[in-house]
């Protein structure tokens, strides 16, 4: 299984955020960086785990693309069983 963890207070760009997805998980190089791209690659490394830490600090940085991006990974876990995922907020403790 793929894991991917996702820092909000690591993703300041769409390019922080593909960095981020391909040293997280056995992602390729080539992804478009949409929002269709990525979940295509996304839905083909399944079984795939995603985390993602600090959703607000993520949305801050990534604006409304940042919204429309944890979006679509719930979309994509409602319609792939092989697809979760956590959102942790930044409140919670360890």
């Amino acid at each position: 299984m793929n894991n991917i963890t996702l820092r909000g207070n690591e993703i300041f760009t769409k390019d922080d955020l593909f960095t981020a997805l391909r040293t997280s998980a056995t992602l390729p190089s080539s992804c478009g960086k949409n929002l269709d791209a990525l979940a295509d690659v996304i839905t083909e490394a399944a079984p795939v785990h995603i985390v993602v830490k600090e959703p607000q600090q993520f949305c801050r940085h990534l604006g409304d693309w940042g919204v429309r991006c944890l979006k679509m990974l719930k979309a994509l876990t409602a319609k792939d069983h092989h697809i979760t995922l956590t959102i942790e907020e930044e409140n919670q403790e360890s």
